[in-house]
């Protein structure tokens, strides 16, 4: 038995590609209308969200003092286990991830 190695005609015609050159591309810039169109977006999507952080914040802030001063006992009628407590505290990102879910990015007013 004789093994041959065969070479395909696609080894002998590639092309030899040199690695130590690098192509630069040349920078894209920006038009002016689309930095308009940016600065507008940032404007209107900046403050809302940063309310919403502000209030998702507090929220938890309060809920936490809430919790030391005796929510558990009060209202939760008791709670030895926590599960109630954590079910309230659920609901705050529940209603934030729905409030999040149905505005679309661009279409915030």
């Amino acid at each position: 038995m004789s093994v041959e190695k065969h070479t395909s005609s696609f080894d002998e015609k590639a092309p030899s590609v040199d690695r130590d050159v690098v192509v630069e591309a040349e920078p894209v810039s920006p038009s002016v209308e689309e930095k308009r169109l940016v600065r507008k977006l940032d404007w209107r999507i900046m403050p809302i969200a940063c309310i919403m952080y502000l209030f998702a914040y507090l929220d938890r802030t309060n809920l936490g003092n809430a919790r030391l001063q005796g929510l558990p006992q009060d209202t939760l009628h008791g709670d030895p286990t926590g599960v109630l407590f954590d079910w309230v505290n659920s609901v705050f990102f529940f209603s934030y991830k729905y409030d999040r879910s149905r505005k679309p990015v661009v279409g915030m007013c």
